[in-house]
């Protein structure tokens, strides 16, 4: 159910991806300014995603994910029905308070469901919402804008992600730091810890802290590059919506992949050792930015579909082992909020400013440069990831007593005398 609510969500943002030139077209709108609405609603993610995750650590965290996904479904019908550039802006600011309860809430109501040697599938699972968008949301979405236009694509998703909404009613609440144990809510303990204490203390764990700076890296390329590649399709290649939306597909197929691989290989691994999962995302993440670029600089449409569907596979090899580890160092009571810190360093620091950049770099100097320049950062965190992964046994292991000094012995006390 969690992952069905991740496909409607996603496809909402594939088919703004997807129909991104018929969009800006109708609105007169340039490049940076669609890559900045692509980005912008991160804003309000980052905003919503901190109190999001504290109530999700105190209380019911399957009511948030209901009430969350019924929000950004009315937002996705509001997107359809925009009148003026503004109108459309508003819509998908807004939205984003929904959208932020996905990545702190259903994690953490993962890593309660399950064992941490079957995290690594289930979060691939969970993440198939991503791909499955990617290849339904550009094909529905092109589709549909060639056929009725552009707002038809919103006004047919927003409903079923209202039908999914009502369903999560249906689902039991796991008990907090016990894998699989599901109870009522009312057995549910509330831990409140202050957000800035919470904070302080995933920081302070190594391996934490070099996943947030290395996904923060990532996010880059994550808002503002689809949009450049679909502009680029049609200004470079000629293509059509429905031709991006069919290239654009086939990426999604390739992150399927990678995400079949990665969720797989992050079980396998953690149980020999868990850090070596991590080397697999740093492989992801290479490939991914190296390959995206240099997909933008052929002149061959089969093979910039090639290129793209590797990338793509690249960015799937990253997200189970990441969410894996980031699951299994975190405090149970501070689980959303852990989650909620990958969503934030991926959308403010990459997405909201990487959108904007991307979009200046393009509208300067190309769609192929700006992608080329995504290699830095790219490089940046496959790096991170490395020192995160040098420091995750250690942070796995539970706190240590403190070794104490030896403790004298008692001398013996001496024989009383006969009588």
């Amino acid at each position: 159910m969690l992952a069905s609510i991740n496909v409607v969500d996603n496809i909402d943002r594939a088919a703004f991806v997807t129909l991104a030139p018929d969009i800006r077209r109708s609105f007169g709108l340039s490049q940076a300014a669609m890559t900045g609405i692509a980005g912008i609603s991160s804003i309000l993610v980052v905003l919503a995603a901190l109190p999001i995750a504290v109530l999700a650590d105190r209380g019911s965290r399957l009511r948030i994910a209901g009430l969350a996904a019924a929000f950004w479904s009315v937002l996705t019908l509001l997107t359809g029905l925009a009148a003026t550039a503004v109108q459309l802006t508003a819509a998908r600011i807004v939205s984003g308070l929904g959208q932020a309860a996905i990545e702190p809430v259903h994690g953490s109501l993962l890593t309660d469901y399950y064992a941490p040697e079957q995290r690594g599938r289930a979060f691939s699972l969970h993440q198939f919402g991503l791909p499955l968008a990617g290849i339904l949301g550009p094909a529905v979405a092109g589709a549909i804008g060639a056929v009725a236009g552009w707002r038809w694509a919103f006004l047919a998703v927003a409903p079923v992600g209202l039908v999914f909404a009502l369903m999560v009613r249906g689902l039991r609440e796991p008990a907090r730091g016990s894998a699989g144990a599901a109870v009522t809510t009312a057995q549910v303990p509330a831990v409140r810890v202050p957000w800035r204490e919470g904070m302080r203390t995933l920081l302070a764990i190594p391996s934490l802290r070099n996943i947030y700076l290395a996904i923060g890296m990532l996010g880059f390329g994550l808002v503002g590059a689809p949009v450049i590649i679909s502009d680029h399709l049609q200004s470079a290649l000629g293509l059509d919506s429905l031709a991006r939306g069919a290239v654009l597909a086939f990426g999604g197929l390739g992150m399927l992949v990678g995400l079949v691989l990665g969720g797989t290989a992050a079980d396998r691994l953690y149980r020999r050792d868990p850090s070596l999962s991590l080397y697999v995302a740093g492989a992801g993440l290479a490939a991914f930015t190296v390959l995206g670029a240099v997909a933008l600089h052929v002149p061959w449409t089969w093979l910039v579909l090639v290129l793209l569907t590797a990338s793509q596979l690249g960015s799937g090899l990253v997200v189970a082992p990441i969410r894996q580890v980031v699951a299994g160092v975190s405090p149970a009571h501070l689980s959303a909020l852990a989650f909620a810190m990958l969503g934030i360093f991926i959308l403010l620091f990459g997405g909201f400013l990487g959108g904007v950049l991307l979009g200046a770099l393009a509208d300067a100097y190309g769609a192929p440069l700006a992608l080329t320049a995504l290699t830095l950062p790219g490089t940046a965190a496959a790096l991170l990831v490395a020192r995160a992964a040098h420091h995750t046994t250690q942070d796995l292991t539970p706190n240590p007593p403190r070794p104490q000094p030896p403790t004298p012995p008692t001398p013996h006390a001496p024989n009383p005398p006969r009588p």
